[in-house]
């Protein structure tokens, strides 16, 4: 009789060891759903970060691009001594350039790309009715700075011309040639972070300073003269 009701209520129910296997089995689900959850969580934030940065790239290899592109060849005539308002270092650049509406519009403005000693890629830029030799001083308020990234390591230029009319044309890790612009700038960025990426950016330059024609020309004023 006793046996007869033992079997009847294993017929009904679960023993306790049933119930702990169960508990242990759907624990186990839950904790690979909730592992795959969080996976695919981690996964879409690195992704939807990602897709922020190339965004933000684009956007800054495109104004880099517009405003480059745009270079204009002018004369700086000082004391007698007329030079070219280009100037291309390794990890610098300073050109003249004209601006979109949001960074001031209007007129030509001396440019300066650089980075800083904290790691971010500035753009300086001054109206060029004032002295092209402000363009390094940040205490003065014609001195406008935009912070275009941050994170960077370096960013390494080279140029594309000719040294010399009869030379053929070549890249060149520094420009300081008075007399013409180089054909093509190639700028690479290199960030902090290991992991990311840049690509080159080749701007051609289609503005020239050619011999024996027009040219704009920014005239120093002798001490006394009204500007």
């Amino acid at each position: 009789m006793k046996s007869a009701n033992t079997a009847a209520a294993y017929k009904n129910g679960f023993t306790l060891v049933e119930v702990l296997i169960g508990l242990t089995l759907f624990g186990m689900i839950l904790l690979m759903l909730y592992s795959n959850l969080y996976t695919s969580s981690r996964t879409w934030e690195a992704s939807d970060r990602q897709t922020g940065k190339n965004d933000d790239s684009r956007l800054v290899l495109s104004f880099l691009r517009r405003q480059i592109n745009q270079t204009i060849p002018i004369l700086y005539m000082d004391a007698g001594k007329n030079r070219s308002l280009f100037t291309g270092e390794r990890d610098s650049m300073e050109f003249v350039s004209r601006l979109p509406a949001h960074r001031g519009g209007g007129g030509l403005y001396m440019v300066k790309l650089a980075v800083s000693g904290d790691g971010a890629l500035l753009f300086k830029y001054l109206p060029l009715n004032a002295d092209p030799e402000l363009i390094d001083d940040d205490g003065n308020e014609m001195v406008k700075t935009a912070e275009l990234l941050t994170g960077v390591k370096d960013i390494r230029l080279a140029y594309y011309g000719k040294e010399k009319n009869d030379d053929d044309p070549d890249w060149h890790n520094e420009w300081k040639i008075t007399d013409r612009l180089p054909l093509l700038i190639r700028l690479q960025i290199d960030p902090e972070d290991a992991n990311e990426f840049w690509p080159e950016l080749f701007v051609d330059v289609p503005a020239q300073i050619e011999r024996g024609q027009p040219q704009f020309a920014l005239i120093n004023p002798k001490p006394g003269m009204d500007n």
